[in-house]
């Protein structure tokens, strides 16, 4: 990449039946991280992909019941539906379809300033995936979202609400400062 642009890839996980994918490469060396999933399956039918974050490098992960806030606009055919919630965790999807065939959650996240201890770490995206019901219809999410306490993140998890994660592939990218 030139000086002062482009994307620096960091690590890059295979899922092969996981209970979560954890980063933990995640310090003050760039501001913004772009987590990239790629066709994230999951074993089971119906589950959330979640995103949990630490700040003691992947030894625990903040699951207080006020720990996260979001704002996401769900859509479907020609509905939207938007929510805003406090959570013990980063509800990212509604239900997803399980099967290689589905194609999962593919989408990008970005963690914008991580390291900043006097700031919300913010998180945002659009994921498209499988609704994991009896329509199987394309369903996607675009959301704003942040760890609620100014204090370093320094790691990521990513599991689905029930089971594992089936297969896919899961990249965490830092952005080039400028």
């Amino acid at each position: 990449a030139a000086a002062g642009a482009g994307y620096i890839l960091i690590t890059a996980t295979t899922i092969s039946n996981d209970a979560s994918i954890s980063f933990t490469s995640i310090d003050s060396t760039y501001d913004h991280y772009i987590l990239e999933l790629i066709n994230v399956v999951p074993a089971t039918d119906t589950a959330h992909l979640y995103i949990r974050t630490s700040n003691d490098g992947g030894s625990s992960y903040d699951s207080g019941g006020s720990d996260y806030q979001k704002q996401s606009l769900q859509s479907h055919d020609t509905t939207v539906t938007g929510t805003g919630e406090t959570t013990d965790a980063l509800d990212l999807t509604g239900s997803v379809e399980s099967g290689d065939d589905a194609g999962g959650v593919s989408g990008r996240i970005t963690i914008d300033d991580p390291a900043n201890t006097a700031t919300f770490t913010r998180l945002w995206g659009d994921l498209p995936w499988w609704y994991g019901g009896s329509s199987d219809d394309l369903y996607t999410n675009t959301f704003v979202a942040c760890r609620a306490a100014a204090e370093a993140v320094n790691g990521i998890s990513v599991y689905f609400s029930t089971g594992n994660l089936s297969t896919g592939k899961v990249k965490l990218y830092g952005v080039v400062k400028s």
